[in-house]
């Protein structure tokens, strides 16, 4: 996928365009299952576009299942881990927008 088009689906911000790249690049492996490896692999090969892939019924269920699991883990958090996750995630976007990749 290029970066052009990383970008456009981010908003305009590289960070969110690099992470973007990084969590399709981490389905690409295989974390998620089959069903989401051949979806990164499809919109990162430009063989799909992304909005077209997560419409497809199949990607949709497996994406709403991730989903649902990580808001039930989110829910159950304590607000000051939901502050530290929040932290974390900020910097890691300020990492990637400077250059900094996977800090």
């Amino acid at each position: 996928m290029n970066y052009e088009k990383l970008l456009d689906l981010a908003g305009g911000d590289p960070g969110r365009a690099e992470a973007l790249k990084e969590g399709l690049e981490q389905l690409a492996r295989g974390t998620a299952g089959p069903e989401l490896r051949e979806m990164a692999n499809d919109v990162l090969n430009e063989r799909i576009d992304l909005h077209k892939a997560v419409a497809f019924e199949v990607y949709a269920n497996h994406i709403r299942k991730r989903l649902n699991n990580f808001m039930t883990w989110y829910d159950a958090l304590m607000p000051a881990e939901r502050k530290e996750i929040l932290a974390i995630g900020r910097e890691y976007l300020a990492n990637l927008r400077s250059g900094r990749r996977g800090e």
